[in-house]
């Protein structure tokens, strides 16, 4: 897995990129066959702001998150990606071949 951290207007200490490389590892268990995942830290004011692009088996996923700590946005950020990830896997298991909805018995939309 490839990890990068990019910063724009701020410098980040060691130990700030070891919590952003272990939040990394970490979300390899909750998406399978991580290719790579990329971190945008940006400071403006007050606030940190932190982007993270994941690329796995089962799509890329984006999200981005603000709050007043950097561990505090990176959570964010992952909770969010997990989240799409968990939206996505709920449709691609709720596609049926007969067009109908799990656990209801009306059409879905034709697309």
């Amino acid at each position: 897995m490839l990890i990068s951290i990019v910063q724009r207007h701020t410098a980040l200490s060691s130990s700030q990129k070891a919590l952003l490389e272990e939040r990394s590892t970490r979300s390899e268990h909750n998406f399978k066959r991580l290719d790579d995942i990329e971190w945008v830290v940006t400071k403006e004011k007050l606030e940190v702001t932190v982007a993270v692009r994941l690329r796995a088996k089962s799509g890329v996923f984006r999200a981005r998150a603000s709050a007043a700590t950097l561990s505090a946005a990176a959570h964010e950020a992952i909770t969010r990606a997990l989240t799409q990830r968990r939206r996505a896997k709920r449709d691609a298991v709720d596609r049926r071949d007969d067009d109908t909805i799990k656990g209801t018995a009306r059409r879905r939309a034709a697309r």
